[in-house]
């Protein structure tokens, strides 16, 4: 697999890789999926750091435009979620699982909570 396929296929997957000034990757996302990538992401970390790298100095993003959108899904419906969960008086514990399910219907739960009018109520 090459180390742009891994980018691509990750962030399909909700998992968002970055270099860091430190020489590291940085995966952030769905902890499941993270999790899963972790092996692959140190088995091809060299390779990997040095297309992220060279996508940095080029001035634009490793990711496809719909791994950008993606992310984009995932922040609005973390944020959107957030807003649901204090409204409703839900218990950390109960955020997390609500989370952790939107996240892997994100599309879904994302018409869902914008469809809410106490979401849409709150700036």
């Amino acid at each position: 697999m090459t180390p742009a396929t891994i980018i691509q296929q990750a962030a399909a997957e909700g998992v968002i890789l970055a270099p860091t000034p430190a020489g590291t990757i940085k995966a952030t996302g769905n902890g499941d999926a993270v999790t899963r990538w972790l092996p692959v992401i140190r088995e091809h970390k060299a390779e990997l750091l040095a297309e992220l790298k060279t996508a940095n100095d080029a001035g634009y993003d490793a990711l496809p435009p719909s791994a950008e959108a993606r992310r984009q899904q995932v922040t609005e419906l973390t944020r959107l979620m957030k807003m649901y969960a204090d409204h409703n008086g839900f218990s950390q514990a109960d955020y997390d699982e609500a989370i952790d399910a939107a996240l892997r219907n994100v599309e879904g739960w994302l018409v869902y909570l914008m469809t809410q009018s106490e979401c849409k109520s709150v700036q």
